[in-house]
């Protein structure tokens, strides 16, 4: 059964909920609220995210109760994870840019209401208003986007019709490879290796980062998925209580901000990550490794499914030490295994430099003050388009006793070839 919204409210707003639930279906709107639509054998998360999902949009009653409730952080976590529309009602004066995630409602695309100003019968009236309109412009979408699948199909089976006529004559069809793929990316690409600036062939992971810009993995079968890859960097004030996303170029203080990393292939592969911090040491953190207590993990990865470094079993996060300078974190995404990649990693010290060459003392530094400027490889110029896979995807993390449902956008980079290198770095600065 589908329903036009699903309202998200707390227990201590219980009877506002009910007076708008009875006017809005009064108006002829279907709602879904958990005192009258939750089974009593149901189980909880699933009856609720089964319940988002058959709803066209989520009306939340936004209060600080509602923001303190576990239940109402679970709720929106699972729509914006669900790319549904959000319609804050504000039943007291809040200041929306103040609030944590995963209530700062980024992803909304509707201004809230005030609950509290003018009579409630009025405020009742221009809700169900404007919500007769948001709930009719998403079926209009929905419809259009079945048509156009309808259109799309149907122009399909035209082709394929028209592909077999010479077949039905008793035609040959020659097998011509130029002509390419039915993919919108084309064939696959050879990455162009990048060549390692002279500042970075200093540092002691230059072993490593040299691989990474440069290096190649063992060949993939061109016929299979191309390793394509959601990553990101989740950071916590000291000032915070929950996580957000970390943009590249933000800062981080030593010792006082937590951060962890996330990542979700949308193929299955290989996956390397490791930290490059100010000092130009490499800490190898996925998948789990002698060399590093905070590793975990291991290959290969499954499609969709949400990495976290350090795992959540760990029930632990990353800080900084005491060296300010810039921090790089990279993932590498492969097809294949990448044993040069892994010896690397694994390498407890930098190979020793050659006879006769000395490192330019122009080039050394005690930190690292600049970032290394690679941004990605391999991705062949080619970046999926949001909606392609998934607007977003939650993230679930566990601390101690508390909880969070972290939602983020999703933009998953798709490889060209049969690999590719993400690089993210933020500034380590003294607190």
């Amino acid at each position: 059964m589908s329903y036009d919204m699903f309202i998200s409210y707390a227990s201590g707003d219980e009877q506002i909920a009910r007076r708008i639930v009875e006017s809005l279906q009064g108006y002829g709107l279907r709602c879904w609220i958990d005192k009258q639509n939750l089974r009593f054998t149901g189980k909880y998360d699933r009856e609720i995210e089964r319940a988002i999902r058959a709803s066209r949009m989520v009306l939340w009653l936004a209060s600080p109760r509602s923001i303190a409730s576990d239940y109402v952080k679970f709720e929106i976590a699972t729509a914006v994870g669900n790319n549904k529309l959000i319609g804050p009602v504000y039943l007291e004066p809040m200041d929306a840019a103040r609030m944590p995630a995963p209530f700062n409602l980024k992803l909304a695309n509707v201004q809230g209401i005030q609950w509290f100003e003018g009579p409630e019968e009025a405020t009742l009236e221009r809700l169900a208003t404007e919500v007769r309109v948001l709930v009719d412009r998403v079926r209009r979408r929905k419809t259009a986007a079945i048509c156009g699948i309808g259109a799309g199909l149907l122009l399909l089976a035209a082709l394929a019709v028209w592909q077999l006529l010479p077949l039905w004559r008793g035609a040959n069809i020659p097998n011509d490879p130029s002509q390419g793929s039915l993919q919108s990316s084309g064939p696959w690409q050879t990455p162009a290796a990048t060549p390692l600036p002279a500042a970075v062939a200093q540092l002691p992971a230059a072993d490593v980062l040299k691989i990474a810009y440069s290096g190649y993995p063992p060949a993939a079968p061109t016929d299979g998925e191309r390793p394509a890859l959601d990553f990101a960097i989740l950071a916590r004030r000291h000032t915070e209580t929950s996580f957000a996303q970390l943009k590249d170029g933000a800062a981080l203080p030593s010792e006082k901000d937590d951060y962890f990393l996330v990542a979700r292939p949308l193929t299955r592969g290989f996956l390397y990550v490791f930290q490059v911090d100010s000092a130009g040491k490499k800490t190898w953190l996925f998948p789990k490794n002698a060399t590093s207590k905070h590793s975990s993990g291991s290959n290969p990865v499954e499609a969709r499914k949400v990495l976290q470094v350090p795992s959540v079993e760990l029930d632990r996060v990353l800080f900084l030490d005491t060296t300010p300078g810039i921090e790089h974190v990279y993932a590498v995404f492969s097809a294949t295994p990448w044993a040069e990649l892994e010896r690397a990693l694994s390498h407890p010290k930098p190979a020793p430099e050659k006879p006769g060459r000395r490192p330019d003392p122009s080039l050394l530094a005690a930190t690292v003050r600049s970032p290394n400027g690679l941004a990605l490889r391999g991705v062949g110029g080619t970046r999926l388009t949001t909606g392609a896979i998934g607007d977003s995807f939650v993230v679930q993390r566990m601390e101690g006793q508390k909880s969070w449902s972290l939602p983020l956008a999703s933009d998953p980079i798709l490889a060209g070839g049969s690999f590719l290198v993400i690089e993210r770095w933020f500034e380590h600065v003294e607190f």
